[in-house]
């Protein structure tokens, strides 16, 4: 509880100092004069993240064995994802876990694996995408081709490590079971090699890695219309190592949704590559309206949804498993 009231603090302490360092003034005339248009479109492209979300973690529900029913995969897909990025170490995920074994039948094993995998790799790949958007603006020539080539090794290496890791894995069949500690290692073991299985099928991390891709290149979209809007002229690539920079930021400094690490951060980013403090932390202020809010409320909806979906299947006796064997999504 210190803990948690001592991030909450300095999340404030970041907040303040960014505004201190801007003009109040400043900041009124830049939201007053933002333009609503680019607004409505960077909210309209929210859509297009829950579609995306849900394929995504089909791809690797499928490949442990399970389809789930859409009428269960979007929504916990979308709580899920919303939840991980309102707790510390997207702890919110376990919400996405529990209502796929209450609902589909899904293993609570199998389902942390496949939230591990996706937290894991779409980060790893946002890594190397925001380094060689760094890399292709500081290099020309022949070496930009170099940079593209490592980049997509870069991609590839869980791959290839996963195949090497097989060999130095102590087997989790080989391992007691009994006691507080032994079943610990074997959970943890047979996690790990669940995480390997995925990870050794180079077709699932090339289909994976598409929308992964994706969502965060709409997030960068998201950001690039939000900072036109407020009269910023940075480029894409800009905004990508700002959205890339502030992301990491947000993820490491462990607090609900990045809460002012994530917006300082984005501040400061943009404002060292050309937007003045002041744009930088309109930016943020629209981004938690235009971006996380609308998220959070559908993430909400999808609670009451699934809530409703339990009262529906308590009051009618096999249904719920019923939902287990429904169509793979499809987007």
């Amino acid at each position: 509880m210190r803990l948690r009231a001592l991030q909450l603090a300095l999340a404030a302490a970041l907040v303040g100092a960014i505004i201190l360092r801007s003009h109040p003034g400043e900041l009124w005339r830049v939201l007053r004069e933002a333009d609503l248009k680019l607004c409505l479109a960077a909210l309209a492209l929210n859509v297009p993240v829950l579609v995306l979300t849900p394929w995504r973690s089909s791809l690797l529900l499928r490949s442990l064995g399970h389809q789930v029913h859409p009428e269960v995969l979007i929504p916990t897909t979308i709580l899920g994802f919303v939840a991980g990025g309102l707790t510390p170490a997207a702890s919110g995920e376990i919400l996405r876990a529990q209502a796929l074994r209450n609902r589909a039948g899904v293993p609570l094993q199998d389902s942390v694996t496949a939230v591990v995998y996706e937290r894991v790799m779409s980060l790893y790949l946002l890594v190397v995408s925001t380094g060689l958007v760094f890399a292709l603006g500081v290099i020309s020539g022949g070496w930009r081709i170099a940079a593209v080539a490592s980049a997509l090794v870069l991609c590839l290496l869980p791959w290839q490590a996963a195949r090497a890791a097989g060999r130095l894995l102590p087997a989790e069949d080989r391992v007691r079971r009994e006691g507080l500690v032994a079943g610990a290692v074997w959970r943890a073991l047979s996690l790990i090699a669940q995480l390997r299985s995925l990870l050794t099928e180079a077709g699932l991390l090339l289909r994976f890695s598409a929308p992964s891709l994706a969502i965060s290149g709409i997030g960068v979209v998201q950001y690039w219309v939000l900072a036109r809007a407020v009269g910023g002229g940075v480029s894409v690539g800009d905004v990508w190592l700002a959205f890339g920079i502030s992301t990491f930021a947000g993820v490491a400094a462990l607090i609900p949704l990045g809460l002012g690490v994530l917006d300082t951060s984005l501040a400061a980013a943009l404002d060292r590559l050309g937007m003045t403090l002041e744009q930088g932390g309109i930016v943020a202020l629209l981004v938690r309206a235009i971006v996380t809010l609308p998220l959070v409320l559908a993430a909400f909806a999808s609670y009451l949804y699934l809530q409703r979906i339990a009262a529906r299947a308590d009051g009618a006796p096999g249904a719920a498993p019923a939902l287990a064997d429904g169509p793979a999504f499809e987007p």
